[in-house]
This record gives C-alpha cells, structure tokens and sequence, in this order.
C-alpha cells in the first residue's frame, strides 16, 4: 500500500521588494505541519490529511493566510508585506545606572558565593571519576 499526499504545496517567498525571505514560516493553520524557507525563500510542505489554507509568516512581516483551490498547489508566488509598527516613544538614559532592581545581579551574588564549593575538585572524590590529562601534539605534523 502506498500513500500519498492529500495537500502539497511549494512555492517562494519574498517581501515586496522581491527579495527572498529566509527562514520564513510556512504551516497548515490548527496543526503542527509545516516548514521554513530555505536560502532562497523557497519551500515545500506535504501532508496526508486535507488542509483548505495555509499560513506564511515571518517577523516583521503581516501574516498571510492563503487558500489552497486543490490538493497539489505549485509554485506559489507569496509576497509578505512589512508590518509597520511605530514605537509611541523611546528613553534614553545615561550615567551609572543602580544595580538594586536588577534580578541578574542578585543572581550572579549568589554564583560567586557559592564560587569554591562548586569547583572540580569537589567531584574528583565521586567514586569512578579519574583525573586524566592529554597528551601528545595536536596539528598536523608541520
């Protein structure tokens, strides 16, 4: 017995420039089956079951829901629109800034204080556990 595919779908990507999007994602809404474009924006994605649409997305870019007509569509040209979003303000601060709401601070206290009771040579006594060293030269023999 042989199966084949239900809905295939290949085709490129790009922005409306014309350029390739990489690494864009392209899936079949309400399940986990999909792929990335590739380098040149192209791809491919096949499935046994049926699926009327499929959705192309990448950030900074609108979302695309396309409806797929038949169950092998090839080809596609999709072009994804950038999504023009626009900060409301920004701050800028500068000078030394204070250090106690930062969470990675307190963090990194507690790394550094627990700095020698973490070190190797606590675990050389661990019963099977054997220093070793390397030698020899490494390279290629010039």
């Amino acid at each position: 017995m042989v199966l084949q595919a239900q809905t295939k779908v290949s085709g490129n990507v790009k922005d409306t420039d014309g350029f390739p999007i990489a690494f864009a994602n392209v899936l079949f809404p309400g399940s986990t089956i999909g792929t990335i474009t590739n380098d040149d924006g192209s791809f491919y994605v096949a499935s046994d079951q049926t699926y009327t649409q499929l959705s192309v997305s990448f950030i900074g870019f609108k979302t695309v829901l396309l409806v797929l007509d038949k169950g092998s569509n090839y080809g596609l040209e999709i072009v994804l629109e950038a999504a023009a979003e626009q900060l409301q303000s920004v701050t800028l601060v500068s000078g030394k800034q204070s250090k106690k709401n930062n969470p990675a601070i307190d963090i990194l206290r507690k790394i550094w204080a627990k700095k020698r009771s973490n070190g190797l040579g606590n675990y050389l006594d661990v019963p099977g556990a054997r220093p070793f060293s390397i030698t020899g030269s490494f390279g290629f023999g010039f």
